[in-house]
């Protein structure tokens, strides 16, 4: 396993990490026996960095890892989350007191190294999604945080930069709350380094006129990064790249239930053209992987991880061989084209 330093946190964390989602429940039925065993396998790998939320399996992951690491917690680095609701927006500070109590409480641990703020961030508190905040609501969300690191309950501070408006993803960028935040890269979805194609992802702004979308209708289809990764850079933070293999869309196959309408036909589709990665020995999900690692702008990736042979592919992709100059350039034509032969 190979480190990268986080930023300015200077924690030097597994470029592999360990997303949380999949022994939360949310990517396909598990065990918590299994998530169990995930995790252990996970650090026999060399996997230090652990990010889950309290609403993957509402606290489900935060519980199955906390008796995971009940003897290893000195071993790893743990990221949660806090996702408020539009009724908590009166007491913010309260809040994010009761939720990171909690998440203790389920982590069975008496701190967090990284604490992000999980909503989508918006220039209109509801606006497309429910769960909508804006820069300024995630800044007194922050400043809640920073009470919590000054206590010892917090190491860093960040954010999940997912679904962000710009303008309001520089205002949380240039406020220096942050120490690292969470982006979407993957091969499929590649605005947090390269400029997006004239069509195939989403810009939040466009929505913004919208109300309580359904945002699982967005779980699949790219949503645009505004270049983060070079933000990032300008600022020493952190990087987490999430979904590196878009929630299974870049594998061989997707072994869970999926609705038609979260769109993720078209993503399939998009995908079907990156056949030619998938060769003897190499899976589509390893290449995918290998792809996100080649970025050194990241400092470690969290795909889901339900069982242990999901941690075992992503840590082995890590030691694969990088992808040829001639894939990358074949990768680079079909993005510019949305993926469309």
């Amino acid at each position: 396993m190979k480190y990268r330093t986080l930023g300015r946190t200077g924690l030097k964390v597994s470029e592999v990490g360990f997303g949380g989602g999949g022994i939360g429940g949310v990517w396909g039925e598990t065990t918590e026996n299994e998530g169990i065993r995930a995790v252990h396998r996970a650090i026999e790998l060399g996997v230090n960095f652990f990010d889950v939320a309290p609403g993957y399996g509402s606290g489900r992951a935060e519980e199955v890892l906390g008796k995971a690491l009940h003897d290893r917690r000195s071993d790893v680095l743990i990221t949660t989350k806090a996702s408020i609701r539009p009724q908590w927006l009166a007491n913010i500070s309260g809040f994010v007191d009761d939720s990171l109590s909690a998440s203790l409480k389920r982590l069975q641990t008496d701190h967090v190294d990284l604490l992000l703020i999980h909503n989508a961030i918006s220039a209109r508190t509801g606006h497309p999604f429910e769960s909508c905040i804006t820069a300024d609501q995630a800044i007194e969300m922050a400043n809640a945080f920073v009470r919590h690191k000054e206590a010892g309950r917090v190491r860093f501070i960040g954010f999940t930069g997912w679904r962000c408006n710009r303008t309001e993803l520089l205002k949380m960028l240039d406020s220096d709350l942050f120490d690292a935040f969470q982006t979407e890269y993957n091969i499929l979805n590649q605005t947090a380094a390269v400029s997006v194609p004239e069509v195939g992802a989403v810009d939040m702004a466009e929505l913004e006129s919208e109300s309580n979308l359904n945002m699982r209708v967005y779980s699949y289809i790219p949503v645009d990064q505004h270049l983060t990764i070079q933000e990032a850079q300008k600022r020493n933070l952190g990087v987490i790249g999430i979904r590196p293999i878009l929630a299974g869309v870049l594998s061989n196959e997707i072994d869970r239930t999926v609705e038609d309408w979260t769109q993720i036909g078209v993503m399939q589709e998009r995908a079907r053209s990156l056949s030619f990665l998938a060769q003897p020995g190499r899976s589509l999900a390893t290449a995918a992987f290998r792809f996100c690692l080649m970025n050194e702008g990241l400092s470690t990736i969290v795909p889901g991880v339900k069982k242990s042979s999901e941690i075992e592919e992503a840590v082995a992709a890590a030691d694969s061989l990088p992808l040829s100059a001639d894939e990358l350039n074949q990768i680079d034509r079909l993005y510019r084209r949305n993926f469309k032969a």
